[in-house]
């Protein structure tokens, strides 16, 4: 049965803006990404006439509501929102176990800049006329793009499309699709029948190779292979590490292994083209 528990009034948020909040009691729950709990603001009366607290004049409070039933023992968890790595460590001081809405920003520039530092692009590649054609067709440059542990998200993918096009005349039909889309007069389905196998796997082995380079990039102190050591090791009282000092390890551990994550489902596209469009979508 669901069994809603009201916290004082005063630990409530305010209606009249958004912010956080602690909440006694509520604060107690642990974040889990499918919680046994939510929680849920609700409108509380001012005319009840059982209550005879002088400081309760009706306004808001929280109720938390089970979402499933919970048996006797079990904890009571909550999600403390769909964040990265990098906030949960900040805001709440711990990094999820697995966490599906961590990802790594980069722009369209920094990509074909980390292929080309590893031979995946040629020198001479214009990065400048790459980074146009991508503005040009309205997909963002800027350093907000991310990079999944599945990969790079929809979004960068057609940017590096279009960033990446043998020619003048791919690029035409691929702006002419594109604008049929705007207009409903095409969909989702004909950006990948016009995209062949072949481009596919080239693509796929440019963002490999960027992929490889950027992890490498912040590697320079230390590999994650050795981050994941000094994890190990911090379980020994004689060399253990400050909590502050475990968290940036992990955090850092954790960016190392969602582009490596990423850059072997790149991997996988290449090894498998048979395969690519597939993976891709997984």
């Amino acid at each position: 049965p669901r069994a809603p528990i009201s916290p004082p009034p005063s630990s409530s948020p305010s209606s009249s803006g958004k912010g956080s909040v602690l909440v006694p009691l509520f604060d107690m729950a642990n974040h889990h990404m499918n919680p046994t709990a939510t929680y849920r603001l609700v409108s509380t009366g001012s005319d009840d006439d059982n209550n005879n607290d002088d400081n309760n004049e009706g306004g808001e409070s929280i109720e938390l509501v089970a979402r499933k039933d919970i048996s006797e023992g079990e904890e009571i968890t909550i999600s403390y929102g769909a964040y990265p790595n990098s906030i949960m460590a900040k805001c709440y001081g711990f990094i999820p176990t697995n966490n599906p809405y961590d990802f790594e920003k980069v722009s369209v520039r920094g990509i074909l800049q980390a292929a080309m530092d590893a031979g995946a692009l040629l020198e001479d590649t214009n990065l400048s006329k790459a980074e146009n054609s991508v503005a040009a067709l309205g997909f963002d440059t800027t350093n907000n793009s991310r990079i999944l542990a599945t990969g790079p998200e929809e979004s960068l993918w057609m940017s590096l499309r279009a960033a990446l096009v043998a020619n003048d005349d791919e690029y035409e039909e691929l702006f002419e699709v594109l604008e049929a889309i705007e207009m409903d007069e095409a969909d989702d389905e004909d950006l990948w029948e016009m995209d062949n196998d072949a481009d596919i796997v080239r693509r796929a082995k440019i963002v490999h190779a960027a992929f490889v380079a950027l992890e490498h990039q912040i590697s320079a102190e230390s590999t994650l292979e050795e981050d994941e050591k000094i994890l190990l090791r911090n379980n020994d009282t004689d060399a253990a590490l400050s909590c502050g000092s475990r968290l940036l390890v992990e955090l850092r551990s954790k960016r190392k292994r969602l582009l490596r994550s990423a850059s072997r489902r790149m991997a996988a596209v290449v090894g498998r083209p048979w395969e690519a469009r597939d993976i891709l979508s997984m």
